[in-house]
């Protein structure tokens, strides 16, 4: 059971036919089977100082003990203060698909948890949208401070603010589309579900080793000011690592490829460490025009940036050709029945067919409320042995005591058949 409180600033209305996403925000923000208590953070106009203590986790610890229910809070930009249902466009309202989707998919993933294992939690929910020095008042509530995990805020400003009293009163956090390397809040409470990108770095060396036998030189294709330096330097030391210096890594320069006189039969490796569409879709032409000659193939396997997901190629064909490969956070198996049953779930509940953000929040909710449900107060030292596998995600996390606990795992897709394909190993 999910005993749902405190989403500010609600809209009271009655169950209405949900057509539009207009109308299914409406729903969600109306008094229909819940019982909501509305009540609403107050502005304020300085920053508030608390001093360090450890009472408010040795609280939270011992009702958590002695009661088995969970208290979650919810933080999402609805930014209700600013909806216009009248007048709201489509862009008006691409933050509040982010924390509907969200909020939609984690309460069916929460409630899942609770039914499994019979367990209650109090989910308390609240909107980002009204910016930090709210998120600070916040902060100082007793039933905030209470919470055995804190999900959101989703914007990185707002990220700022928590994190530091997720830090003070060792409250753990999830940011859901966090991305920013796990040593930017410097919060041994951090919990990162999207892989850092030293992660997607050491995916990429480590099949290149397993799978790539005999391949002695990796080029990785960037401009002289690289756009990503952080991810070249893991892919070194990754690929060094791994293949224990036996892989000679070369930095090369997008106008100046290697010619087919220095390409291998065995295999070609390139890494091209860029996220801006003109100059990949000429390398990777450039590339294709070399592959073959005559009879002769000269195998040539590319691997690119996780942000290529946000790319669309043209060129499939040359996309399969040329074996291109990139690492991936998430990935949606269409014919997996586990997927279909909650698309028939989600389209009963809510009228529509669930987007990313709902299958992010089903894989957050049902993952950390089986862990909380299941082990109670001791759930977060249960969570470097966790072996998750989502709709969405997977997660197997890993503990630093300085930055929190990172998700160690990432996917590896390749284009096949015209499309993004999960590469089995």
């Amino acid at each position: 059971m999910i005993l749902v409180q405190n989403l500010l600033q609600l809209l009271n209305g009655n169950k209405i036919r949900v057509t539009t996403l207009l109308s299914l925000l409406a729903v969600m923000l109306a008094c229909s089977k819940k019982h909501l208590s509305v009540q609403q953070v107050a502005a304020v106009d300085t920053v508030i100082s608390v001093k360090q203590t450890d009472s408010a986790f040795l609280d939270r610890y011992t009702e958590l003990a002695s009661t088995g229910v969970g208290c979650i809070s919810l933080i999402l930009p609805f930014d209700l203060q600013r909806v216009n249902f009248k007048k709201a466009t489509l862009q008006d309202i691409t933050q509040r698909q982010i924390a509907l989707g969200f909020y939609e998919g984690f309460t069916i993933g929460l409630d899942s948890a609770a039914k499994r294992y019979q367990k209650s939690f109090k989910l308390h929910v609240y909107d980002e949208g009204r910016g930090v020095k709210d998120l600070q008042k916040l902060t100082q509530r007793d039933v905030f401070k209470k919470s055995d995990l804190v999900i959101g805020p989703i914007f990185e400003h707002n990220i700022k603010a928590i994190s530091a009293y997720s830090k003070l009163y060792r409250i753990p956090i999830i940011s859901p589309l966090l991305t920013t390397s796990i040593d930017t809040y410097n919060n041994p409470n951090q919990i990162t579900v999207n892989a850092p990108v030293n992660v997607h770095a050491r995916r990429i060396a480590r099949y290149v080793v397993a799978h790539l036998k005999g391949i002695k030189k990796v080029y990785l294709v960037t401009a002289q000011i690289p756009e990503h330096p952080r991810f070249l330097l893991e892919l070194k030391k990754a690929l060094d690592s791994f293949s224990l210096k036996t892989i000679r890594v070369m930095e090369i320069d997008p106008q100046k490829l290697v010619s087919r006189d220095s390409m291998s039969r065995i295999g070609n490796v390139f890494v091209i460490a860029s996220s801006k569409k003109q100059l990949i879709t000429s390398v990777i032409g450039n590339l294709h025009k070399e592959f073959k000659q005559g009879d002769i193939v000269y195998p040539i396997h590319i691997f690119g940036h996780p942000n290529w997901r946000n790319i669309t190629f043209s060129n499939l064909q040359q996309m399969q050709d040329l074996n291109v490969r990139i690492t991936a956070n998430d990935v949606l198996d269409v014919n997996d029945i586990d997927r279909q049953r909650f698309v028939n779930l989600f389209r009963k509940k809510y009228k529509l067919a669930p987007n990313g953000y709902a299958y992010r929040g089903f894989d957050i909710g049902l993952c950390f409320g089986n862990l909380i449900a299941q082990y109670g107060a001791n759930w977060l030292f249960k969570i470097d042995s966790l072996r998750y596998q989502g709709l969405y995600q997977y997660f197997q996390f890993v503990r630093n005591a300085d930055y929190g606990y990172y998700n160690n795992c990432v996917h590896l897709l390749r284009y096949r058949n015209f499309k993004l394909e999960r590469e089995l190993e």
